[in-house]
């Protein structure tokens, strides 16, 4: 009997520190789309995200690949991703989780990169991240990378996004780069106070997402230090359509979401500025 009891603790410990992702496992899908996700996919145009046999444990996995398509009469490249959550807008927790665990394998082309980005918020504010890149693999590995709390705060919200972007040497995503997805979870609990913010190594503009869109879009970048943030759209005219940011901003992650429902389908421009950095990205409006 007291084995017994001894084998209910253990279980009961472990279950209190390793988290459920919500359909973190791929198994439950409605109408071509991964329950509790929000992926790149734009079932009436297009779809890069699907369910797929090839699983680490159950029967299915998600994959997401790079594909082309003609949006508009113009032949687009679209890359995938995917967020948690209604929308993409997470799910709740209740703990300071300090690990973000799962297997996936990723075929890149050309240098692609499958990049893994979690983030905590507490009341609409971030207060912990993970942005960390897997290396290629043609079979299913194991990873888990470690979140990064800047605050004490407990979360009440987690983010989990997973997105296929260009090589570092430039944006653009390439036909036949993929991944697969199984097994996600959240693990470990952090205890340790930071005195101080650990802020990204260097400053980052990021693809925007979903791209192509329709109406919003969210578009993320890193600060490595505090600076005065600008952040601007513009048509391809060279016309300043609007400005997202313009304020002094602390060194860290950040996002913001655009709405476009006033403007007409094409092409636009997003530019970040900040101290001596400067960077420029493409995004595309479908209505």
């Amino acid at each position: 009997m007291k084995k017994i009891w001894g084998v209910i603790l253990s279980f009961f410990i472990v279950s209190l520190t390793f988290a459920q992702v919500p359909n973190g496992s791929f198994e439950n899908w409605t109408n071509g789309q991964p329950d509790n996700w929000e992926t790149s996919n734009a079932l009436s145009l297009y779809t890069n995200i699907t369910r797929t046999t090839i699983a680490h444990s159950g029967s299915y996995a998600l994959k997401g690949e790079v594909i082309s398509t003609l949006l508009s009469g113009v032949l687009s490249i679209i890359n995938p991703f995917i967020l948690s959550g209604v929308k993409g807008e997470g799910f709740p927790i209740n703990q300071r989780y300090n690990k973000i665990n799962g297997y996936y394998e990723f075929i890149a082309d050309s240098g692609d990169r499958f990049i893994a980005n979690i983030k905590m918020v507490k009341g609409g504010n971030q207060i912990a991240y993970s942005v960390d890149s897997l290396n290629p693999s043609s079979a299913y590995k194991f990873f888990s990378f470690n979140i990064t709390y800047l605050t004490n705060d407990v979360p009440d919200t987690c983010i989990i996004q997973f997105i296929i972007i260009g090589p570092s040497s430039g944006i653009d995503y390439h036909i036949g780069s993929y991944f697969i997805l199984d097994d996600l979870s959240l693990s470990g609990t952090e205890t340790n106070v930071k005195t101080s913010p650990e802020f990204p190594e260097e400053y980052k503009l990021f693809q925007n997402y979903p791209n192509p869109f329709n109406p919003s879009t969210n578009i993320e970048y890193s600060l490595p230090q505090s600076g005065l943030v600008q952040l601007t759209i513009y048509n391809v005219l060279g016309k300043k359509i609007s400005t997202l940011v313009n304020q002094f901003e602390s060194g860290g992650n950040h996002m913001v979401s655009f709405n476009a429902a006033n403007l007409p389908s094409g092409i636009y421009f997003y530019k970040l500025q900040v101290n001596n950095f400067l960077a420029v990205k493409k995004l595309m409006l479908i209505k």
